[in-house]
């Protein structure tokens, strides 16, 4: 395939005959981008950090594969899809990797993840729409159930608060530690162990 135009993130722009574009769709989702001209059509294809590894196991080894990571992916599990592909790609087909994750977060994930075990509630201070937001909280979500995504104290619920011994407040990369604290202020009265991660 054609690339519409160069991109240095986990989106790809890529060149299709309009004739291809129903039989594309029925494998893959992707948007449209522009009219490249009268006969082809360039579409935006973006990755998903959630990837599974079955979902690398059903790739065609025989055709030329391209990764992309998405800039939060998990630093092991871009690596282990790596290497998967590595030992089973035709020797006929072509494989290339391109690393677009940000290293910021992808340190923070094990950290955060330990941290969230530590505590009994976890408030996790971030943006609805932030995407390593997304990820970090995620990660706390696996570790411990009782976590809660607010953009600020007015997001709290205090019923949260009840038999609770230890509070764990994080937030995203961008999340400034002030609002951290802030939330940290309005719950103070309840005399738990507050502890704030300013893990950045």
């Amino acid at each position: 395939y054609t690339l519409g135009l160069e991109a240095p993130t986990n989106q790809v722009f890529v060149v299709l005959e309009n004739s291809a574009l129903d039989r594309f769709a029925e494998k893959v989702e992707f948007s449209f981008f522009e009219a490249y001209d009268e006969t082809h059509t360039v579409i935006r294809l973006a990755t998903n950090w959630a990837t599974r590894m079955e979902d690398v196991e059903k790739l065609d080894f025989n055709r030329d594969i391209f990764l992309y990571s998405q800039t939060t992916k998990s630093l092991d599990e871009f690596h282990l899809i790596i290497n998967y592909i590595q030992n089973h790609i035709s020797n006929e087909a072509t494989f290339k990797s391109f690393d677009t994750i940000c290293r910021q977060v992808a340190n923070r994930i094990t950290n955060i993840a330990d941290f969230a075990a530590r505590h009994n509630l976890i408030l996790f201070v971030s943006g609805g729409k932030s995407s390593n937001g997304k990820v970090l909280f995620n990660q706390c979500k696996m570790v411990n159930q009782n976590s809660h995504q607010i953009e600020g104290p007015e997001e709290i619920d205090m019923k949260w608060l009840d038999n609770i011994e230890s509070v764990g407040i994080c937030g995203a990369t961008s999340t400034p530690k002030w609002l951290m604290e802030k939330c940290r202020n309005f719950i103070l009265e309840k005399e738990i162990n507050i502890t704030s991660n300013n893990n950045k």
